[in-house]
């Protein structure tokens, strides 16, 4: 019985260690809406997480075109970029964040979006 619990509490344990470690990082979109011709109703998908034990962000786009993703610091300068073809198959695009504590800012920026949001390297 005392395996049992101490399973349990393990298994418990690790849970909500990977829920510390995958945060999902909560953008704010806006739809490019004069370079979107003919079909008013685009589709895509921009999610963004930071993986604090990989200590990358994780994007998942598609339907974006020519995506290009910033990372910025608090005083607008870039700390990293990188740019992909998000065509109508999902893509995943990772890039590296900075080993220093604090505030950074996610900029994706496609002819069909513009997205935003905040993350922290609480490390």
């Amino acid at each position: 019985m005392k395996h049992i619990i101490i399973l349990t509490t393990l298994i418990l344990f690790s849970a909500l260690l990977n829920a510390e470690e995958n945060k999902n990082i909560d953008l704010i979109v806006k739809e490019n809406s004069t370079s979107i011709k003919g079909d008013r109703t685009a589709n895509y998908i921009i999610e963004a997480f930071y993986l604090s034990i990989e200590n990358i962000i994780h994007i998942h786009c598609s339907g974006t075109k020519e995506t290009k993703l910033y990372i910025l610091n608090t005083y607008g300068d870039i700390i990293n970029s990188s740019s992909s073809y998000c065509g109508d198959i999902e893509s995943s695009i990772q890039l590296d964040v900075p080993d220093i504590k604090g505030k950074y800012f996610i900029v994706i920026e496609s002819p069909v979006a513009y997205a935003y949001g905040t993350f922290s390297i609480i490390k």
